[in-house]
């Protein structure tokens, strides 16, 4: 049947455009689809009908998907749009089950990409075997990834795309109930961005689970992170445009088993990270890690450490960033619970550092000594982690004058506050 009004676009099987109702070629039979402005259905080649919804779509209108697409050809884009929202609308619980975009590994440089966006919401689908990152959003506000998930098929492979979820440069993002799996950068990345939090989701066969990068504001809480190199990571670069971030609270994730070999592309950041690592904050300031659950890392459970201890080991080759701050300082870690944490350290530690055990956290013992630090606010405190053992490996003097005493971090700071960026349901 053919609905007045309506547009409608063939995929192999009818979709309409501007109304409610989809037509099923096969069966002849119509149906309603609640909510959503455009329904396009799988069919041999879905690739232009996706990208004419994208372009075409009206302020604060859905587009909604079903079945398994095949992408072969270009990715999906759209940019100045406002209130726009993907949705997967396939019955299924698993996270992503929605609709299925399958890119063969023949598209790049990202899957879907969408840039100056006023409102962008992407949920309950799977984006899988990019040539490239999986999801890119830049430039934009109010950005919900929400049960959503990105893989790779090969298994955890450096011919990956580098992200799952890459949302840069944005205000307001929320990522939640998402998976992310075989990236070989970070399964679930947020850059340059402010008032983010990322919650409820499963991240593993990662080099980083999660990551996040020059940012402010930010709440990482309630996610799993396993198998992976490196579980979570917050932290600050240097000669990006944003400059340094600060401000963020990482609490009660489960956090465990982070021992997979590192296998980013040489020549990025991530190639010189260790395996074994379950959270570590990298320069960034005002940052509170509390409630987790870390076990299980061969090499430390939470470590911080200083852009001077990278510089060490992977000498820079561009000229200093004289804006950059490359200390951590302001780090409040207390009530995890750790557990089975530095018994087997990756070899980057025995072989600079002569530590043939670390510990449940770990420091490399480096401080701005120009700062003026009398009443503590600087500090690293370290308190209530049950039994945890901690070292200052010392990486400056390559381990000369570590420490296993903790004595030196008997403070507090004050607590984080949530972070409410009105996404929140």
């Amino acid at each position: 049947m053919r609905v007045p009004g309506c547009l409608f676009v063939s995929l192999g099987l009818a979709a309409t455009i501007g109304c409610n109702t989809v037509e099923d070629g096969a069966s002849g039979g119509g149906d309603e689809v609640e909510g959503c402005a455009v329904v396009l259905r799988a069919g041999t080649d879905d690739r232009d009908a996706i990208q004419t919804a994208l372009s075409e779509a009206a302020d604060n209108s859905t587009i909604c998907f079903s079945g398994s697409f095949e992408i072969t050809t270009d990715q999906m884009a759209a940019s100045d749009k406002v209130g726009l929202t993907l949705r997967g609308i396939d019955a299924g619980d698993e996270v992503g089950a929605g609709a299925v975009f399958d890119f063969k590994d023949l598209v790049g440089p990202t899957g879907f990409k969408f840039s100056n966006m006023q409102g962008i919401t992407l949920e309950n689908f799977t984006v899988k075997n990019v040539k490239g990152d999986g999801l890119e959003v830049r430039g934009s506000t109010d950005v919900v990834f929400r049960k959503m998930k990105v893989t790779w098929e090969r298994g955890a492979s450096n011919n990956n795309g580098a992200y799952g979820f890459y949302p840069v440069e944005s205000t307001n993002v929320l990522v939640e109930d998402c998976e992310a799996s075989n990236t070989a950068d970070a399964g679930i990345y947020v850059g340059q961005s402010e008032n983010i939090v990322v919650r409820r989701n499963v991240v593993f066969a990662n080099v980083s689970g999660i990551q996040v990068e020059n940012s402010r504001n930010i709440e990482v809480h309630d996610n799993e992170a396993y198998d992976n190199t490196l579980g979570i990571f917050v932290h600050d670069l240097p000669a990006v445009p944003a400059g340094n971030g600060g401000g963020a609270l990482v609490r009660d994730n489960m956090v465990y088993d982070n021992n997979r070999d590192n296998f980013a592309k040489e020549g990025i950041i991530a190639a010189v990270i260790p395996p074994g690592l379950g959270i570590m904050v990298m320069t960034m300031d005002d940052v509170e890690v509390t409630g987790n659950t870390v076990e299980g890392h061969d090499s430390v459970g939470i470590a911080v450490v200083s852009y001077k201890t990278v510089e060490l080991l992977d000498p820079p080759d561009r000229e200093p960033d004289p804006d950059y701050d490359p200390y951590p300082e302001t780090l409040h870690i207390h009530g995890n619970t750790l557990s089975g944490n530095g018994d087997a350290p990756a070899q980057l530690f025995v072989e600079a550092f002569g530590l043939q055990m670390m510990a449940d956290i770990g420091w490399d013992g480096v401080a701005d000594a120009s700062k003026d630090d009398a009443d503590g606010r600087l500090k690293l405190c370290i308190h209530d982690n049950g039994a945890a053992d901690f070292v200052n490996f010392d990486s400056l003097n390559l381990g000369a004058n570590k420490s296993f005493d903790l004595a030196p971090h008997a403070c507090e700071h004050p607590a984080r506050p949530t972070v409410d960026n009105g996404l929140l349901q």
